[in-house]
């Protein structure tokens, strides 16, 4: 009996046209979308991965970096339009899938930035925040806010070290008044001081300082322990 061989049946069209389109490379592709938006860099499996450079046209944001499956993932450099048809950094640092994530500086305009830790997008970690004002925290964050202990420096050069929560000083915690050369001991509780002491430590160096002087109190036989349990209740009614 003859033996027929038959030919191998044809690759479907849109299969064959799906391998054409599919990318995998290690060299700088350039590709670009209906919506405006530009990508050139490395591919693989069809995915953005490796080295590259994504524009977005309608966020007016560009990103120079490490790819990962589609994710920004490893180090990058993000900016934004300066409405002048330039860009100026937004953010530079680590990322993890797509997310902001361990060390960075994040740029807020001006001369306000944070530089400090991240997690999931977030300040998380120990960080510090330079304000356009030239107020200053250095401290621990929390969910991207201010939480645990941080110094603070304020404009006027007033400073507090202590305690935060959510963004507001919250605990055991000193306050300095520069111009009167007074330091406050004590207890906050949502940014709001509940108990401590009030005394003078630059009384002879200060610029203004309060004409009358702070008495001594002399009526309680034991002070501290009053203050420990005013904080402890205040505390506790958080």
């Amino acid at each position: 009996m003859p033996i027929v061989k038959r030919p191998p049946p044809a690759e479907q069209l849109w299969k064959k046209n799906d391998t054409k389109a599919n990318k995998h490379a290690k060299d700088h592709k350039c590709v670009y979308s209906m919506n405006g938006d530009e990508y050139r860099g490395d591919y693989e499996n069809n995915k953005k991965h490796g080295k590259g450079v994504m524009i977005w046209k309608s966020r007016d944001q560009i990103y120079n970096g490490d790819w990962v499956e589609d994710k920004r993932h490893g180090y990058g450099l993000l900016s934004k339009g300066d409405g002048g048809g330039g860009y100026m950094k937004e953010y530079a640092g680590g990322w993890k899938f797509d997310k902001r994530h361990g060390y960075g500086t994040a740029f807020y305009g001006g001369a306000s930035y944070y530089e400090g830790e991240w997690y999931a997008g977030k300040r998380h970690g120990h960080g510090r925040i330079i304000n356009a004002d030239g107020s200053v925290f250095e401290g621990s964050w929390r969910d991207g806010a201010e939480c645990g202990y941080g110094d603070y420096v304020m404009p006027s050069g007033n400073w507090h070290k202590g305690d935060w929560k959510d963004g507001k000083m919250h605990g055991p915690g000193k306050y300095y008044y520069q111009n009167e050369g007074q330091l406050y001991q004590g207890t906050w509780v949502k940014g709001i001081p509940k108990t401590g002491t009030l005394t003078e430590v630059d009384r002879d160096t200060a610029p203004h300082p309060i004409k009358v002087q702070i008495p001594e109190c002399e009526l309680l036989a034991d002070p501290d322990a009053v203050l420990q349990k005013a904080a402890e209740d205040a505390l506790a009614e958080d």
